[in-house]
């Protein structure tokens, strides 16, 4: 006898199992369902198995609102551009609340990416449908995985792993839009940013630049294969130089390569390059020129203003700087240079006062000797990573890129980073994943 059965999917149909048995299979999405007793069944339209009941439903609303994860925050306050879209995304994912991770893992999935709040594991579910074949649920999740953004950014590593292992072209395309739409981060591990610098893809090659900018100096290991990559791709000179400067291990050589984007035709080049060059500080003395120049002649009144305000960052840095080689000069004198560019000298006795200058009598601020500087700090006085590759003081504990014990071997959680096991694969649909 048939009976009347909803799938999870939405799709209401008339199923006749074989006789002694009480299983069948949705006509749309396929997944499998498990039919009551007819008797029971009776009057009843609801399907068995997958389908939720309206306390599933609430139980599933109610979890929303306390932990949903922010890319699905978004979405509910985006306006719709089909009329009843989210009214149907909703309903098809509380009614999965009930669904089976053995007969229907897709679902099982995109339960699990809904109902976690963590973007770690919420946004590798997500992905896992979104490349999916699944005539209801890939549709869903590529909808919802257009929302993630920046605060999403510690599921940025698993989207690496799936870009990584997808060949199919338009499947490929949705991950990579997801990861730009999340943008650089420095939550991915130094060791993964440098595997994309050898990537034959130049958006990937990029987006690990920026992330290796965003990580600073912990990506001290990066300096080598920037630089190469910095004399082989022409369209990634800028961001590497950017790179490079935020790393900070070589200041003058970045410097040096950085004069050319000032006077590149292309304003947004320059602009960026002013940016860049007001991080070197003092490392930067021999663009000012450059920068006077840009000052004087440069037809956008925006990045005049920038230079002007990088070079005077720069000057005063200069000015600024101790007096390098212990406590006292060895003769007795503090070297100082004023914005005008007349150097000039002082007793020591004076450090810390202010002068006036004999050439265009502008007021200096007299630099106080540097004190002997600590073998710690010292950058040669670092020590690698053995899992991360990031760069960390010689007397740290814990790895701040990837939470790498020194004096265990182990790793622990560290705030705002993925998961402390080795990058690796998404948890597999169906699997509960941390709270």
């Amino acid at each position: 006898m048939p009976q009347l059965v909803t799938c999870h999917c939405g799709r209401k149909f008339e199923a006749t199992p074989p006789e002694g048995q009480r299983r069948v299979n949705c006509p749309t999405c396929n997944s499998v369902i498990f039919l009551p007793d007819p008797v029971e069944a009776a009057g009843d339209d609801v399907g068995y198995g997958l389908a939720a009941t309206e306390e599933d439903q609430q139980a599933f609303r109610r979890k929303g609102r306390q932990g949903e994860p922010d890319w699905l925050q978004r979405y509910r306050n985006t306006r719709e551009t089909v009329k009843g879209e989210q009214s149907r995304i909703f309903t098809t994912i509380a009614n999965l609340a009930g669904a089976n991770a053995t007969l229907d893992p897709i679902g099982a999935a995109l339960y699990l990416a809904v109902s976690h709040a963590d973007a770690e594991t919420s946004v590798a579910a997500l992905a896992k449908v979104a490349i999916s074949r699944h005539p209801v649920y890939t549709a869903m999740a590529r909808t919802l995985l257009g929302h993630v953004g920046p605060s999403d950014a510690t599921g940025a590593q698993h989207l690496l792993d799936l870009i990584d292992e997808t060949t199919e072209g338009p499947a490929r395309q949705v991950l990579l839009d997801a990861l730009d739409r999340i943008g650089p981060t420095p939550l991915v591990q130094v060791r993964v940013l440098l595997e994309l610098l050898r990537n034959p893809e130049d958006r990937l090659r990029l987006w690990g630049v920026n992330s290796l900018r965003m990580a600073g100096r912990a990506a001290g290991h990066a300096c080598e294969p920037l630089w190469e990559l910095h004399g082989k791709i022409p369209s990634l000179r800028l961001p590497i130089l950017g790179a490079l400067a935020a790393i900070g291990r070589e200041p003058q050589k970045t410097a040096a390569s950085l004069a050319e984007f000032l006077q590149q035709p292309d304003a947004s080049q320059r602009r960026e390059a002013v940016s860049i060059a007001r991080t070197l500080g003092v490392s930067a003395e021999t663009l000012v020129p450059v920068l006077k120049m840009v000052i004087k002649k440069d037809p956008d009144p925006e990045l005049r203003k920038l230079a002007a305000e990088a070079a005077a960052s720069i000057l005063t840095a200069i000015r600024n700087q101790p007096v390098s080689g212990g406590a006292t000069p060895a003769d007795g004198l503090l070297r100082v240079q004023c914005a005008c560019g007349k150097k000039l000298q002082a007793k020591v006795e004076l450090a810390g006062k202010t002068a006036r200058c004999p050439a265009c009598g502008e007021s200096i601020q007299l630099p106080l000797p540097a004190a002997p500087v600590a073998a710690a700090a010292v950058g040669g006085d670092e020590k690698e990573c053995p899992r991360c590759f990031a760069m960390a003081a010689a007397n740290q504990i814990l790895c701040l890129s990837c939470g790498y014990d020194f004096r265990t071997g182990k790793t622990v959680k560290v705030a705002g980073k993925p998961s402390g096991s080795p990058p690796g694969k998404p948890p597999a649909p169906g699997q509960p994943g941390k709270q």
